[in-house]
């Protein structure tokens, strides 16, 4: 994270001539991983927090068997990724933002294209989410598993397989999987998920004592939405609000998953 969304994103803008605020440089210092009802839950802790704080007390979800739910600061992101054929992935962001402030109805989900390059085919990697693809279709049609060395810090993918060799060996026994199968629609009226709402630049935010920050949405394909104007005015309008000592509306708590059984952590060295 730090060196793909951090170091390397520093270097991208600096030679456009612009200096940002480094959102992702916080060194891990360790990393966990729990299997829960819905998935997995990734845990973390970077230089600057501790285990007392969202990113490891609570963490975020990999939704089986390919939803990923990331955010922080009053935003949350679902991304979905599903495969289309051998060699394709659909990957779709669902996004949903909590400023604080109150937001007009909204008729409508407004639906828009991240471009992957520009127009003279270069990858597009000033942004966190193109700078993923970059690292994925890079590999190739096909990703040479089996020359890959995995290591300590490579834990959750090895969890991941297992919870996907395991639910599949239970369709092959012509049994249900066990995880996101719902039949009794008591249970599927709303699922609460994990999410923790202090994200990697929190310690930038305390220094400026702002949630807004200038720039922000460049950095992300939010500058592609046809809303990205209204988000920056609603942000904005909470920073002022907070400003003016203003209480804000809170972000609902989620739920908090204990470490529990099966859990898995690695810790980093400096």
């Amino acid at each position: 994270m730090e060196w793909l969304h951090g170091y390397y994103m520093d270097y991208v803008w600096q030679r456009r001539g612009k200096d940002i605020i480094p959102r992702f440089r916080a060194g891990h210092q360790k990393i966990g991983f729990t299997r829960f009802e819905h998935g997995i839950i990734k845990r973390r802790v970077v230089e600057g927090n501790t285990e007392e704080d969202d990113p490891w007390r609570i963490g975020h979800p990999v939704i089986f068997p390919y939803i990923l739910r990331v955010g922080g600061g009053g935003s949350s992101t679902f991304q979905i990724r599903v495969p289309v054929d051998d060699t394709h992935t659909w990957h779709m962001y669902y996004n949903t933002y909590h400023p604080g402030v109150p937001v007009p109805p909204q008729n409508s989900m407004p639906v828009y294209e991240i471009p992957l390059t520009d127009e003279g085919g270069k990858y597009m990697t000033e942004m966190v989410a193109v700078q993923d693809m970059w690292a994925w279709v890079t590999q190739g049609p096909y990703a040479r598993r089996d020359l890959e060395k995995l290591g300590q810090t490579d834990v959750g993918v090895i969890m991941f397989r297992e919870l996907l060799l395991e639910q599949m060996a239970r369709v092959e026994r012509g049994e249900e999987p066990t995880l996101e199968v719902y039949r009794d629609p008591a249970k599927n009226v709303r699922i609460d998920l994990p999410q923790e709402q202090l994200s990697y630049d929190t310690r930038i935010k305390r220094q400026l004592g702002m949630q807004f920050r200038p720039g922000q949405f460049e950095q992300t394909p939010l500058r592609f939405s046809p809303q990205v104007d209204l988000l920056r005015a609603v942000f904005q309008e909470a920073d002022e609000r907070a400003a003016r000592g203003e209480a804000l509306i809170p972000f609902p708590e989620p739920p908090a998953y204990p470490v529990g059984d099966g859990f898995k952590e690695v810790q980093l060295k400096p």
